[in-house]
């Protein structure tokens, strides 16, 4: 699905004005007069105090907490721990599979299977392995997911917030109940004196119960992980789908990088970094005015006004990006900007987790993210697109998503 880049006509934001700029994107988001103004239908049920939609005080403080998450010794963790084993082992059964041939396989499901453990992992679940647990958990987080951007929908939006909390609930008993009861019985016993603090887990349910406050409801940490799996697996998947997308057809008019892909690592990061640009996750962000604004271009929003950010319009500023700024190009240059443009928002909403998909790349201290990790081995395996199976998008939804894209790999 490829957006329009001057306006986005769909029923959530009719009526909005619509930024396209930008410079007052950028401004917005960093502005303390805008606060979260998407997710009315999807909050109350989803997202309530949630990192999402808090703003203010309680934001910067929640921010604060969860980036401990996101340091640079925990990222290497997650990545070495969880992630490579995971791919790895994703990998090799598709070569017992494979024999003497070729395997063809759905990117779509098998994206979710190598996502799951690191993302379990930075949540605080347990036992969430290859093969059914996997599976389990991508399922609900497919479910309650879609009735987080239920605003975003194209089918009966109340049955998906129905079927959304259904699975929740079904996830809580399943997957969630026991490693929380874990984790807040060791935050007790840590508070007693029993444990060293070097010994509680380090993950979001455990931060969530050390860091409590007293107004906290005791759903909290289900809602806030509910979210982070969400973020991180849907959100990570969907954009390695287009990444894929994108590179293969540059391949076809350029073959001669399909070899550079697998032999120069800085090359398949400049693309991955190009994708990013001309990703869109929800087609339009909404912040809301909580004063009258004049912008710097004399733009004006009044107290109370929601407005939309285009972020794929303004990804493809000439002046920032060239005059082929709408094409993917892997060789591209970039000043003024960075080389993925907002696709991580910016501001106290920017992403918390960006490093952990673009990994590092500052100096001579360079390690890939989630993205290239997986595409890196695919690659190395020979995946291709499948010529006779095409990509299906995903019509669930008004999001840049697909519900299937086959590849092959011929070299595992």
């Amino acid at each position: 699905m490829q957006f329009a880049i001057e306006r986005v006509d769909v029923p959530y934001v009719a009526g909005l004005q619509q930024l396209t700029d930008y410079a007052e994107i950028n401004e917005v988001l960093r502005s303390r007069s805008f606060v979260q103004g998407a997710f009315d239908m999807s909050a109350p049920h989803f997202l309530t105090n949630s990192l999402l939609i808090l703003d203010g005080p309680e934001h910067l403080e929640r921010r604060r907490m969860e980036a401990h998450l996101f340091s640079k010794t925990a990222l290497a963790a997650y990545k070495a721990d969880h992630l490579e084993p995971m791919v790895d082992a994703a990998i090799a059964d598709l070569r017992l599979e494979a024999g003497a041939g070729v395997v063809r396989v759905d990117l779509v499901p098998l994206l979710r299977q190598m996502l799951c453990r690191m993302v379990a992992k930075i949540a605080g679940l347990d036992d969430v392995e290859l093969g059914e647990p996997a599976n389990r958990l991508a399922s609900y987080v497919d479910k309650f997911g879609a009735g987080m951007t239920v605003e975003w929908a194209t089918a009966d939006q109340d049955r998906i917030i129905d079927e959304g909390l259904a699975a929740r609930a079904e996830f809580e008993r399943d997957l969630f109940r026991k490693p929380a009861a874990r984790r807040r019985a060791l935050v007790e016993d840590f508070r007693a004196g029993g444990i060293a603090r070097e010994e509680l887990p380090k993950d979001l349910i455990t931060l969530l119960y050390l860091h409590w406050q007293e107004d906290w409801d005791d759903e909290l940490p289900l809602r806030e992980t509910t979210a982070l799996l969400v973020g991180s697996m849907q959100t990570t998947s969907q954009a390695t789908q287009l990444f894929v997308l994108n590179l293969f057809s540059w391949f076809a008019d350029h073959p001669e990088d399909r070899a550079r892909a697998e032999q120069d690592p800085e090359f398949l990061r400049r693309a991955l970094y190009e994708s990013l640009r001309l990703f869109v996750a929800s087609p339009v962000r909404i912040r809301r005015a909580t004063e009258d604004v004049v912008l710097a271009s004399g733009r004006q929003i009044a107290e109370g006004e929601r407005v939309g950010l285009l972020y794929r319009a303004a990804n493809v500023d000439r002046s920032l990006f060239g005059d082929d700024a709408l094409s993917f190009n892997p060789h591209r240059e970039v000043e003024g900007a960075s080389p993925w443009g907002l696709a991580f928002g910016g501001g106290m909403h920017a992403c918390l987790g960006r490093p952990l998909v673009t990994g590092i790349a500052s100096g001579e201290d360079v390690t890939d993210g989630t993205m290239l990790i997986i595409i890196r081995r695919l690659l190395a395996a020979g995946m291709e697109l499948d010529p006779h199976h095409p990509p299906i998008p995903d019509d669930s939804t008004f999001y840049d998503a697909y519900a299937s894209l086959p590849v092959v790999l011929r070299s595992l």
